[in-house]
């Protein structure tokens, strides 16, 4: 895995306003959707066909028990959940759920298996000495 090193500017705390080093790591670009279907329809017995299907049901399926407020158990993907988020109010009557909730989001928590990684960091070719 490639990171550079890079200055910037502190925005909050107590060294706000300083400059300092941090590491950001590299991407080597982007695995598409069309490109994961023909890796897969290698590695299985799967046609193109089957493997977006598959994916489609399961996004709707997945979008169906979120909106239901379960949590939905992937196996070794990991867990996904609604959450949300609101102003705040005086009283509970005050409150709106339509007006006053804010900030609907699918929370990911990936599975132990899919965090655990084999990396080698690699300090990529920067001009920082």
């Amino acid at each position: 895995m490639q990171y550079k090193i890079v200055k910037q500017r502190v925005a909050v705390g107590k060294d706000a306003g300083k400059e300092k080093y941090r590491i950001l790591p590299l991407t080597s670009g982007t695995v598409t959707f069309e490109e994961l279907v023909q890796q897969l329809e290698k590695v299985t017995a799967f046609s193109s066909g089957d493997i977006v299907g598959l994916v489609t049901a399961l996004t709707d399926m997945l979008r169906f028990y979120l909106e239901q407020s379960y949590s939905v158990q992937m196996g070794d993907l990991g867990n996904f959940r609604l959450t949300f988020g609101s102003k705040g109010f005086d009283a509970p009557r005050k409150f709106v759920a339509q007006r006053d909730i804010r900030n609907v989001r699918v929370s990911y928590l990936p599975s132990k298996k899919l965090k655990q990684f084999e990396l080698n960091f690699e300090r990529a070719e920067d001009n920082v000495r």
